[in-house]
């Protein structure tokens, strides 16, 4: 049930994403104006919110992954810890590059 609803605050985060980028679009007042939005208090709740039920989700489906996903080599089934540890690193070797390229 947490999971589902995880998925509606997922929705809505993308959706005020797409709302920044046709304000960008729309010129520099325009997205000025937007940026000053997301500094209100009921923003930046919905932001944490956003965030924690973002984090959610992706941790629930990385430990589906293994139940969805059986991965073979030849006729050998990998261990699902083994597919859930492979999932975990690309997450955090991914947000590392992702970090990188925003800091620098």
């Amino acid at each position: 049930m947490l999971r589902e609803l995880s998925a509606v605050f997922v929705a809505l985060y993308a959706a005020s994403y797409l709302v920044g980028l046709y304000r960008l679009s729309q010129g520099k007042e325009s997205y000025e104006a937007y940026l000053a939005m997301l500094h209100h208090p009921a923003v930046l709740v919905f932001l944490g919110v956003s965030l924690v039920f973002c984090l959610l989700h992706t941790v629930t489906w990385i430990h589906l992954t293994p139940i969805v996903m059986v991965v073979r080599m030849g006729r050998k089934v990998i261990p699902a810890k083994l597919v859930l540890a492979g999932n975990y690193l690309v997450w955090i070797l991914l947000s590392g590059v992702l970090w990188y390229l925003v800091v620098n």
